[in-house]
C-alpha cells in the first residue's frame, strides 16, 4: 500500500463545505453530529497498524512512525479547515435519511441538549459540530505529541494484561516510563506495552512503581486463567489501611462495622491534558520489586520479612554512602531513618473516610451527619509511629531496649527466624500480632523514605489537592 497516495486521495475525497449524515434515528442523527469524525483517517492509522504488526525487527517498526505522522498532520488540517468552515457559518448540513425529519432532529436536540431550536436550527448544528472538530483537533495534537516525545508508544506491540483492578485512575490514562507504558485495553484492564529492546527492570519497573504510589500489589497475567483467579482473589485481600485498623483498641473484640474508609489511587499530573502521565526514571528499580513484594503480604509477619528488605537495600543504597560509618550497624541506621520520617515531605497516598446521611422524613429532607474528608496516609502513619514508641517506652520488656534493636530483632531476626522463645515471633493476635504490626508501620515509614530519597523527583506527579480527591471519588458529602 502507498501510504502517501491514501493520504491525498483522502484528502481530495474530502468536501469541507458539506457534512453528510445518513441514519434512520433521529437522536443518533444528533450524537452523529456532536460526536462527528472524518472515519477515513483511523481507518487508515488501522492499516498502518496492520503493517506494523507484521514487521520482524525493531528498526522496521521504527520506519512507520513518519507514516504515522503524516496521517495525523494531514487529518489536524482537514479539521482546521472545517473548523475555519464553521466560523464561517458556510458548512451545508444535510441529514439525507428519509426517516429523519428537520422537525424530528430538532425536537432530538432539544431533549439530549435541552437546547431550543430557532428557525432552521443552524446555529445549534454549528454550535455542536464545532465542539466535535475542535475535540478531534486537540486529540491529533495529543497523538501528534506522544508521537514525538514517546514514540515507542507506536513500536511497542507486546501486550499482557495487568491485574488484579485498575491500575489507573482514569480509563483514557497512558503512563510512559523509560520505552514502556502502560494504556488501557479491554473492558476494564490495562495493558504493559514493551519492545524488544525492554529490559525486564523497565517493564517490571512500571508496574513496580505505579503500586508503590497506588499503595496496591498488581500482576501481570500468566497463560494459566486459574493462577490469574488465585492471584486477583490473594491481592485483593491486602489493604493497606489494616495497619491503622489494627491500632484501635480492642480490635479482635469489635464487632461493630468500621467507619468505612477507602485508601484512593493517585491524581497523576498529566505532561498534557488527556492523562498522559511521564515517570520520571529511576537508577533504582530494584527498591520499588521490594517494596511492591511487600504489599503482596497482606499478613503482617510475612510483611515484617519484605519491609525489612527495603530497609537493608536503603542502608546499602544510601545510609552507608551518606554517613559512611567506620563500623555498619544495622540498629545505627534504623535510628538514623527514624529521625528523619517525621521531617520529610513524603510522596503523598490519600484515604477517604467516607460521610454519613440521614433522611428526616418529616422536613423531608437530607441532613449530613458526618462530612466526608480526605486525609494523607502517611501523616497518619507518623501520628501512629510516635505513639508506638511511647508506648515500647512503658512496655515491661521493650522499655530497657533501644528502638533500633527493637526493629532490627522483630523485623530480622523474630520474624525470620524460629528458635523459639521471644526470639520467634508468634500469631497470638493480641499480643505479637499486633507489636509487628507495629513494627510495620515504622518499617513503611522508613521504606517509603528511603524510596523518596533514591528517587526525589517521584513526588512531584502526584497531586496533591484534597478536594480534587474528594470530587472524584463521586461522593456528594
Amino acid at each position: 500500500m502507498n501510504i502517501i497516495r491514501e493520504i491525498e486521495t483522502i484528502n481530495n475525497s474530502i468536501n469541507t463545505a458539506k457534512i453528510t449524515i445518513d441514519v434512520d434515528d433521529c437522536i443518533f442523527a444528533v450524537l452523529c453530529l456532536c460526536d462527528f469524525e472524518y472515519r477515513e483517517y483511523p481507518s487508515l492509522i488501522i492499516e498502518i497498524n496492520r503493517m506494523r504488526f507484521n514487521a520482524n525487527t525493531y528498526e522496521e517498526k521504527v520506519s512507520f512512525l513518519g507514516l504515522y505522522e503524516q496521517v495525523y498532520k494531514a487529518q489536524r488540517k482537514k479539521y482546521r479547515a472545517l473548523l475555519k468552515q464553521i466560523d464561517a457559518k458556510s458548512v451545508l448540513i444535510e441529514f439525507t435519511s428519509k426517516n429523519v425529519t428537520p422537525d424530528e432532529v430538532k425536537a432530538a436536540v432539544k431533549k439530549v441538549y435541552e437546547k431550543d431550536i430557532q428557525e432552521n436550527g443552524t446555529d445549534v448544528y454549528y454550535e455542536l459540530l464545532r465542539s466535535a472538530v475542535e475535540r478531534r483537533i486537540k486529540e491529533t495534537n495529543d497523538e501528534l505529541r506522544v508521537l514525538k516525545k514517546y514514540s515507542h508508544e507506536y513500536i511497542n506491540t507486546s501486550k499482557v494484561y495487568i491485574g488484579p483492578y485498575s491500575i489507573l485512575r482514569h480509563r483514557d490514562g497512558r503512563v510512559f516510563y523509560k520505552d514502556c507504558a502502560i494504556i488501557p485495553s479491554v473492558e476494564d484492564s490495562f495493558s504493559l506495552l514493551y519492545s524488544e529492546r525492554s529490559t525486564e527492570s523497565t517493564k517490571n519497573g512500571i508496574i513496580d512503581i505505579l503500586a508503590y504510589l497506588n499503595g496496591s500489589p498488581y500482576f501481570l497475567f500468566t497463560e494459566n486463567p486459574n493462577f490469574n483467579r488465585k492471584l486477583s482473589e490473594l491481592y485483593n485481600n491486602f489493604d493497606l489501611l489494616d495497619m491503622v485498623r489494627l491500632r484501635k483498641k480492642n480490635y479482635f473484640k469489635d464487632k461493630d462495622d468500621e467507619k468505612p474508609v477507602a485508601l484512593q489511587m493517585p491524581i497523576l499530573n498529566a505532561v498534557d491534558k488527556r492523562y498522559v502521565v511521564a515517570i520520571p526514571p529511576s537508577s533504582h528499580e530494584t527498591v520499588f520489586a521490594l517494596y511492591h513484594a511487600s504489599l503482596k503480604q497482606f499478613e503482617p509477619l510475612p510483611r515484617c520479612v519484605f519491609l525489612y528488605r527495603v530497609f537493608e537495600y536503603g542502608a546499602n543504597h544510601h545510609y552507608q554512602r551518606l554517613i559512611n560509618p567506620t563500623t555498619y550497624d544495622p540498629k545505627d541506621a534504623i535510628e538514623y531513618y527514624y529521625t528523619k520520617i517525621f521531617e520529610h515531605n513524603y510522596t503523598p497516598l490519600y484515604y477517604l473516610a467516607y460521610g454519613k446521611v440521614k433522611f428526616d422524613s418529616e422536613n423531608s429532607e437530607v441532613k449530613v451527619i458526618r462530612r466526608s474528608k480526605c486525609r494523607n496516609y502517611i501523616s497518619v502513619l507518623k501520628r501512629e509511629a510516635h505513639l508506638i514508641v511511647d508506648e515500647w517506652s512503658r512496655h515491661d520488656y521493650l522499655k530497657d531496649k533501644r528502638l533500633g534493636e527493637i526493629i532490627y530483632n522483630t523485623g530480622r531476626c523474630a520474624a525470620a527466624h524460629g528458635s523459639g522463645g521471644r526470639g520467634m515471633a508468634r500469631y497470638d493476635y493480641d499480643v505479637n500480632y499486633k507489636h509487628i504490626n507495629d513494627v510495620n508501620i515504622i518499617l513503611e515509614l522508613i521504606a517509603r523514605y528511603i524510596i523518596d530519597q533514591l528517587n526525589p523527583d517521584l513526588r512531584q506527579i502526584v497531586s496533591t489537592k484534597h478536594i480534587d480527591y474528594i470530587q472524584q471519588s463521586g461522593i456528594g458529602i
